[in-house]
């Protein structure tokens, strides 16, 4: 037996042994009440010697309930209380018959009382030992009293007034009216408490049920969320609280309109939507989410709409990786065709810078012919530059992989960007990030790409801003997150959807390439780069690697 249910069955039996005392205390009310009333309807005086006896029965009585009282907290074994008790109750109720005239006192059902007490505080046992127990005293009492060793109180001593035969029916009648009480009440009992351990058993059962499903709930890494019929939030587990950014105490029983209108511009739609899914923009903590929903309606056990339910996920990352995807296919297709006509264009082009040059040294030329053979050259270099980014996009050179601290490479890039004159003292820069941020990558390469991005955020605040980069390790997703952000003109959404391809640019100057070397060598460090963007407000690129273990 568990414990449990030993703390449950000791407060069940302290609770019925309550309800007997107090049922003791109303029986010897009444009693004493009525030999008041008696006494007053016969004009008598209280406590004449023929009722003294009741009196100090009663006394007893009230006193001994009192000793039970104190010692219902204290004793241990409140079985053994139980039938201290009862047993004290049947000498009360022999010594009661004994004063109210013995052989022919109605007060003999009190003994009913104790055996059906017996039987729902103890059992069967209880009910059968006071069955028992009653008969003894009882058939005891009433041959003592037929041969006359005993006399009830106030009645004179005589001769035989009650025959043997009736005394004997008296005897029997009495007898077997206590073990049919005991057997009935003992049968009642045990149903009632097969009954109660069965209703017990259950309250378990829907109770573990209960912890079970909830636990369930709160165990799955889908969010839910529960709505009754008028859109106010009911439920909400450990999942749609870290996705959503809401704590529980603050949504619920609060109106699911007035709550998502916080987080999203289209929370009227999640109510009205007929589609299966939908996917929504939130910005949840300065951040920008994707999140998938579905809603099904709930039903009680009739089938009836009771509310909603709405299940949903995070599934920023997903279209992240789907956009990422599609980019790096396209680029794939496009990078083996343009690598086999960047080598077939680079051959003229060296002959032709080649040849201009030695034009330019061996026949006299004017100045006007000199400055335009200058232009060609210059061209042309600039061609084989451009070939060269190209050529590096496409056909990245052999990487040295090793195991980098990526927030002291960035410190060194950004170092070699403020020396080199590219930085406007008009940009103020914040650098934060801890030690020990570690990679596997090639040094040179992602070098790169710091550059690359210090560059385009640099250009982009030409009358001066704030260029904040911030690394940090995210160990649920074991990655390290570094974000550059700038507070320039930004990017439309149509650009920033073509950002990444090949000679795509919206600057003036540039080749339209850096962004996509980027890309790419950020691919081949099996990471990721995403791009926040609003006009006006700045840009934001976020690159995820995997991050190295110690």
């Amino acid at each position: 037996m568990s414990i449990i249910s030993l703390s449950s069955n000791k407060e069940y039996l302290k609770n019925r042994l309550i309800k007997l005392m107090l049922f003791r205390v109303i029986i010897v009310t009444l009693l004493l009440g009525t030999i008041i009333v008696i006494q007053i309807k016969k004009g008598q005086t209280f406590f004449i010697a023929p009722n003294n006896f009741l009196f100090y029965l009663i006394g007893i009585t009230y006193i001994t309930n009192i000793c039970y009282a104190s010692l219902i907290k204290r004793v241990k074994r409140l079985h053994l209380l139980g039938f201290i008790q009862i047993l004290g109750d049947v000498f009360f109720v022999t010594a009661l018959v004994y004063a109210t005239g013995g052989i022919e006192s109605f007060f003999n059902f009190g003994y009913f009382l104790v055996i059906i007490g017996g039987s729902i505080l103890l059992y069967k046992k209880g009910g059968i030992f006071f069955a028992s127990l009653s008969s003894i005293l009882y058939g005891l009492f009433l041959d003592l009293e037929y041969y006359q060793i005993i006399h009830p109180m106030y009645i004179n001593p005589g001769p035989h007034i009650y025959s043997s035969y009736y005394v004997f029916y008296r005897i029997f009648i009495g007898i077997a009216s206590f073990y049919i009480i005991a057997f009935l009440t003992n049968y009642l009992s045990e149903e009632l408490r097969k009954k109660g351990e069965a209703l017990k058993q259950k309250e378990i059962d829907y109770e573990k049920l209960y912890i079970f499903n909830k636990n369930i709930m709160e165990s799955i890494e889908s969010g839910l969320l529960v709505t009754d019929l008028s859109e106010r939030i009911t439920f909400i587990n450990r999942a749609g609280e870290e996705i959503l950014g809401l704590k529980r105490e603050k949504i619920i029983n609060k109106e699911f309109k007035k709550v998502f209108d916080n987080i999203t511009a289209n929370a009227s739609l999640l109510l009205n939507s007929k589609q299966p899914r939908v996917e929504l923009g939130f910005e949840i903590e300065d951040k920008k989410k994707i999140i998938g929903f579905s809603r099904s309606i709930l039903k009680d056990n009739e089938g009836e709409k009771i509310g909603n339910i709405f299940i949903f996920k995070d599934v920023t990352y997903i279209k992240e990786m789907e956009q990422f995807m599609r980019l790096t296919e396209k680029m794939a297709g496009v990078g083996q065709m343009a690598a086999g006509i960047a080598h077939e264009i680079r051959n003229p082009l060296t002959s032709i810078s080649g040849a201009v040059q030695l034009i330019k040294e061996e026949i006299p030329l004017n100045e006007d012919n000199k400055n335009l053979m200058n232009i060609i050259i210059k061209e042309t270099d600039r061609l084989n530059s451009l070939l060269s980014d190209f050529l590096l996009f496409v056909q990245p050179a052999p990487q040295k992989m090793e195991k980098i601290d990526l927030s002291s490479l960035m410190l060194e890039t950004l170092e070699l960007f403020k020396n080199s004159g590219s930085l406007n003292q008009k940009i103020q820069v914040e650098f934060d990030a801890k030690k020990n941020l570690f990679i596997i990558g090639d040094q040179n390469q992602l070098k790169q790409v710091f550059w690359n991005l210090i560059l385009n955020s640099v250009q982009s605040m030409e009358d001066g801003g704030k260029l904040s980069i911030k690394m940090y390790e995210n160990k649920k997703n074991r990655e390290i997150n570094l974000n550059i952000s700038d507070t320039g003109c930004g990017i439309t959404k149509a650009d920033k959807e073509k950002i990444f391809e090949p000679f795509y640019t919206s600057k003036k100057k540039g080749t339209g390439l850096g962004l996509s070397i980027t890309h790419r060598i950020v691919q081949s460090h099996k990471g990721r780069i995403i791009v926040e963007s609003e006009v006006g407000k700045g840009t934001t690129f976020n690159l995820f690697f995997p991050s190295a273990k110690e």
